[in-house]
């Protein structure tokens, strides 16, 4: 069992996609759009006459979907990673990264940041943060990286 791909449900496409290609630079793989006439998308969502437009953006060792729903009205999240029912998806980078990444992020979306004290990921740099659309995503700068377990 993997992990195929993370989706991320977003409110406006031309705004979130060119954020997470600035931000982690991360190229878009594919595009498409699934209208009214695309039955099998009202089966799987169970919702009539929806409008899809999705995004595939590939990180270093997966895909990021980045999912529009054109015509349905929702409440962006935005709990905090604590909340039961919460997620996250988190973006590992080695020493040094860190600092450009979260310069392009406005103050209003940081949640918290923390080096970790003590234990195995000691000194290690970890940022909560939201994107445009609230949703949540933990960036981990690694001071080292762990030898795999014998």
């Amino acid at each position: 069992m993997k992990i195929g791909h993370t989706g991320i449900t977003v409110a406006d496409m031309t705004v979130s996609k060119p954020w997470y290609e600035d931000t982690f630079g991360l190229k878009t793989v594919f595009e498409i759009e699934r209208g009214v006439t695309d039955h099998f998308m009202d089966e799987l969502l169970n919702i009539k006459g929806v409008v899809v437009k999705m995004a595939a953006l590939q990180a270093e060792n997966g895909l990021i979907n980045l999912i529009e729903y054109t015509y349905h009205e929702y409440e962006p999240r935005r709990d905090t990673p604590a909340r039961q029912g919460s997620a996250h998806l988190c973006f590992d980078c080695g020493p040094g990264e860190s600092e450009a990444i979260m310069a392009k992020i406005p103050d209003k979306d940081l949640i918290g940041k923390c080096v970790v004290p003590d234990g195995k990921n000691v000194g290690n740099k970890v940022f909560y943060f939201r994107d445009p659309d609230g949703f949540i995503l933990e960036l981990t700068e690694y001071t080292r990286f762990l030898e795999p377990a014998q």
